[in-house]
């Protein structure tokens, strides 16, 4: 039974078969440790090399429970980061999307059992690991997944029954929507200029 519970919940992500929903007051975003804070060097220090740190995406002020997302995630290239694992927390799950590559992908996950809302939920957990010392500067950025099951240019969260699809916000440093999440090697303080976020995907594909 649990199975075929996470499969309806993807092919609901996949179909988008609920009306669209306006985007909600929670948001989704990259953090450096599990409680939804930490975004740059100021808040959580200069890495150490060779020494793998957490990368959380999570959502904050969450106002439903989460059976399912969607979302794509883009870092500017680097040479010397490493990703040393990638998990999706909550028990079993599926997804199909398409996270091979650490600095350009997607996920779309099904859960097999709904997770309750919470102030803070970790979608997803990477570690990383910085080869050399200093790093490049790395960005992060997160948007919609190409064919989104929803329309409006956002993340999706499924709630499951009673709660259906809807939109979440992203927890944009600079120029929400489109603008970064989160940064590596550097602190968040200047605004750095992007066109679109399609604009910022197009230059890593």
């Amino acid at each position: 039974m649990a199975k075929w519970t996470g499969l309806a919940c993807l092919l609901l992500l996949v179909t988008g078969s609920l009306a669209p929903s306006a985007v909600h007051g929670e948001a989704l975003g990259v953090f450096f440790f599990d409680y939804g804070y930490g975004v740059n060097d100021c808040e959580v220090g200069v890495r150490v090399p060779l020494v793998p740190f957490d990368v959380y995406f999570s959502l904050i002020d969450v106002e439903g429970p989460v059976l399912g997302f969607e979302f794509s995630y883009t870092l500017t290239p680097s040479p010397s980061l490493l990703r040393v694992s990638a998990d999706i927390p909550g028990g079993p799950s599926i997804d199909i999307g398409d996270s091979s590559d650490p600095f350009n992908g997607y996920y779309m996950c099904g859960l097999v059992q709904p997770r309750v809302a919470a102030p803070v939920i970790t979608l997803v957990h990477w570690q990383m690991m910085e080869m050399a010392s200093p790093g490049t500067v790395v960005t992060f950025f997160l948007g919609p997944i190409r064919f989104a099951s929803l329309p409006g240019g956002y993340p999706v969260v499924e709630g499951g029954e009673g709660y259906g699809l809807r939109l979440v916000d992203v927890n944009s440093q600079w120029d929400p929507p489109i603008g970064p999440v989160a940064v590596i090697n550097e602190c968040l303080g200047t605004p750095v200029e992007t066109s679109s976020f399609g604009a910022v995907k197009s230059l890593f594909r």
